[in-house]
């Protein structure tokens, strides 16, 4: 009896250091994404939102925070746009924007 106790203990145990570790990996990833996303780099701004899509598939409550950071992103990148002059901003800024679409209707 002391034995099945004990066995269920540890088990709760693992399981609670285990989901520990998942969100604080989950956590640390959302971060590096949030920092990435301002970078002027086109592959660093790509790579940080496949990492923000992933969160929000893995994680369903950190979805509506992912979808936040998303929308916030691209309006910022919008009001960008409407304040520079015309043909200031590449295809680079066109990939990104596009990119947050594609997320934004995946996750949808």
């Amino acid at each position: 009896m002391h034995t099945q106790k004990q066995f269920e203990y540890e088990q709760a145990k693992d399981r609670q250091a285990s989901e520990q570790a998942s969100r604080t990996r989950i956590t640390e990833g959302f971060v590096a994404a949030v920092e990435l996303l301002g970078q002027p780099n086109l592959a660093a701004r790509l790579g940080a939102l496949y990492n923000l899509q992933r969160i929000a598939k893995e994680s369903p409550e950190d979805r509506a925070g992912v979808l936040g950071v998303l929308l916030a992103f691209h309006r910022h990148r919008q009001d960008d746009a409407t304040a520079a002059p015309p043909g200031a901003h590449g295809t680079e800024d066109l990939a990104t924007v596009e990119w947050i679409i594609a997320v934004i209707k995946d996750l949808d």
